[in-house]
């Protein structure tokens, strides 16, 4: 998944103004241009391996790379040869002269990502844990773009209820009491984009996984779907709520004000492990909310920022605070380290049979 957000970041900057592109050239013009396609074969390729699930096999890793190249090959011939007249042409010119250094480049990713299977997981998990604390933020004065992002973590505590019904009524099964979820620390990224260009909103985006399991004996019977569980049954349960944040806003003076566009990817499972029985819940639920935030910095190291998003109709209701502070060493310019509190409520009634 941080492939292409990765990659998709890259072109959104370039588009913006910032030289990223070959040459030290942006702007949506090039984009346009003669090297356009290449630029989007970089999306779709990033796209592919991020589909692609982890093969032990150097063979099969090899052929996904390959694929992938050549999927930037056929979108930057295909696009170059508008400019060439001839696909011929296109292809003598975009294509065979990169082969040799292409095919290099796929040995040495293949070999780089094998090898960081063979290293020890606990290590790689110090590695991610001191990486997770940092965010990086790096302003681009001359074209009047402030850039800032990063990465981190946030214990979630599952607390509530969750009901599905189909044919049948069904009862409120309790988080933690029946299906046994637990805390969880969960990794979060987020980057976000400011500028001076009037009219044009600032740009935020997050994405957050949100996953809970658990396991054991029910002490009371309940109802989920088409099956129901009786008491002394033992269960296995699953809840997913990944969510996708795409945020546009305008700062006044230290307030934000905008609108969010959230898009949570829902996923609920119960099994019956005395009887057999399972039944599943999955959807895909854009939610549009309102945002509102405010930042202050009362001393040069320290910057406080608190923010959130709701939405409110009928008897449904969603929000989400976070509050945070951050620290910026004097030691190393443009880095800081954040540690706030997140909550979140969702209250749903009855939309395709679920509720919360």
């Amino acid at each position: 998944m941080f492939g292409p957000l990765a990659v998709g970041f890259y072109l959104l900057f370039g588009i913006l103004g910032l030289p990223y592109f070959a040459g030290q050239t942006a702007g949506l013009s090039y984009l346009l241009g003669p090297t356009g396609g290449y630029l989007i074969g970089f999306l779709i390729a990033a796209i592919i391996i991020s589909r692609w699930k982890e093969a032990h096999s150097y063979v099969k890793t090899f052929l996904v790379l390959l694929l992938a190249n050549l999927v930037i090959y056929l979108l930057g011939v295909l696009h170059l040869s508008l400019w060439t007249g001839s696909f011929k042409k296109a292809v003598y010119l975009g294509m065979l002269p990169f082969i040799p250094g292409d095919l290099i480049k796929i040995f040495i990713a293949l070999l780089v990502y094998k090898s960081f299977q063979k290293l020890n997981k606990k290590i790689l998990s110090i590695v991610l844990l001191l990486f997770l604390v940092f965010s990086i933020k790096p302003s681009f004065a001359l074209v009047g773009i402030s850039i800032e992002g990063g990465v981190g973590a946030w214990q979630q505590n599952p607390e509530g209820w969750v009901k599905y019904k189909t044919n049948i009524s069904a009862t409120k099964v309790d988080l933690k009491d029946d299906l046994k979820f637990s805390k969880k620390t969960k990794p979060l990224g987020w980057f976000q984009i400011e500028h001076s260009i009037p009219l044009l909103p600032n740009l935020r985006a997050q994405y957050t996984p949100m996953k809970f399991s658990g396991s054991g004996k029910v002490t009371t019977s309940f109802t989920f779907g088409d099956i129901t569980v009786n008491a002394n049954n033992l269960i296995k349960s699953e809840l997913k709520l990944d969510q996708w944040d795409i945020t546009l806003y305008k700062n006044f003076s230290i307030l934000k004000i905008g609108s969010t566009l959230r898009l949570i990817d829902f996923f609920a499972k119960v099994e019956d492990r005395t009887t057999g029985s399972k039944e599943s819940k999955s959807a895909t639920i854009p939610i549009p909310m309102l945002f509102l935030g405010a930042k202050i910095s009362p001393h040069p190291f320290i910057s406080l920022e608190a923010f959130g998003n709701w939405i409110g109709y009928s008897s449904n209701a969603y929000y989400d605070i976070v509050g945070k502070i951050d620290f910026h060493p004097p030691i190393i310019k443009n880095l800081f380290i954040g540690i706030g509190y997140r909550y979140q409520r969702i209250k749903i009634d009855d939309i395709e049979g679920l509720s919360t």
